[in-house]
């Protein structure tokens, strides 16, 4: 009989620690796959402490969770750029004004070496030096203003950490689905209110938000944002549609894979408008500006 797997809780609002099994061992038990895709799904966030993966192992766990195998490996499908796959792990790209902070493995393009530091025989990756674009390494698991409009952004993101530094390198996760339980009590259709006994980290459905229902427009402009990072500068607003046009359109509010409700489509950088149902703009600029203010304050 399988055992069943040791969640412990961590000091955040999302996620468990899976103590009592590795990965390899997970990849070797369709029995604790299962429970593996269970856990996931009710907690939102995984960690294995510890691990000795190779890349093959890393794409093989990752495939255990829902896979779209159209999606092509040398796109930004699969990761953010593909620019370093041709132009080294140093200094600048030919024609481009980003350091190279990020490359491919050769030989399985769907797992990414990204950071800041030196490189030294990792499968294939030729020798040198990742370099930061910005001051922090930047790494999300949405995609979602920059995702063709031809496949969905990633179900599952995996991140495989091989080197910190001594001071700083902490990676920090948050849950969509409780950010939603924690919007301003305004943002609440008053009418739809009722009481309902819930079990413990259930969203309750009964309560729609009044971002329910909003779609959100992006295109491929990055906008200055506000020091609080949680939406652009007024003068950063609605760039002219022929110069910057749509990249995708996604629901504000999504439902996980358990059905419960969570914010999904909230990127302010990159977003246009929001719509309502009937495909209308939400208001004026700055009651959306308001709006995204408000979700992500």
């Amino acid at each position: 009989m399988t055992p069943a797997l040791k969640l412990h809780p961590l000091r955040t609002a999302v996620g468990r620690e899976v103590a009592n099994a590795s990965i390899s061992e997970i990849l070797a038990s369709p029995a604790l796959q299962q429970q593996c895709r269970e856990a996931l799904n009710e907690h939102g966030l995984l960690l294995f402490a510890k691990q000795q993966l190779t890349p093959a192992q890393e794409a093989e766990f990752a495939k255990l969770f829902p896979w779209d195998d159209s999606v092509p490996m040398l796109s930004e499908c699969a990761g953010p750029f593909d620019t370093a796959q041709s132009t080294g792990v140093t200094g600048i790209p030919a024609g481009g004004s980003m350091p190279v902070d990020r490359w491919k493995l050769p030989a399985l393009p769907m797992v990414q070496c990204q950071g800041a530091g030196p490189v030294r025989d990792h499968h294939g990756v030729p020798d040198g030096t990742l370099c930061a674009s910005q001051s922090f390494a930047e790494w999300h698991t949405d995609g979602v203003h920059d995702t063709p409009r031809s496949t969905q952004p990633p179900v599952v993101t995996a991140m495989y950490c091989l080197a910190t530094p001594k001071q700083g390198g902490e990676t920090l996760f948050a849950s969509a689905r409780v950010g939603l339980e924690l919007l301003p009590e305004a943002l609440w259709r008053a009418s739809s209110l009722e009481s309902t006994e819930e079990e413990p980290d259930t969203f309750p459905s009964s309560r729609p938000a009044a971002c329910v229902g909003l779609t959100a427009v992006f295109d491929g402009r990055f906008r200055e944002m506000v020091p609080g990072g949680t939406r652009a500068t007024p003068h950063e607003c609605t760039p002219p549609e022929e110069a910057f046009p749509e990249t995708n359109r996604f629901p504000v509010v999504a439902k996980d894979m358990r059905g419960r409700e969570t914010l999904y489509a909230v990127a302010p950088a990159f977003t246009r408008c929001l719509l309502e149902e009937d495909g209308t703009p939400l208001g004026t600029e700055e009651g959306q500006v308001a709006l995204l203010d408000e979700m992500l304050g």
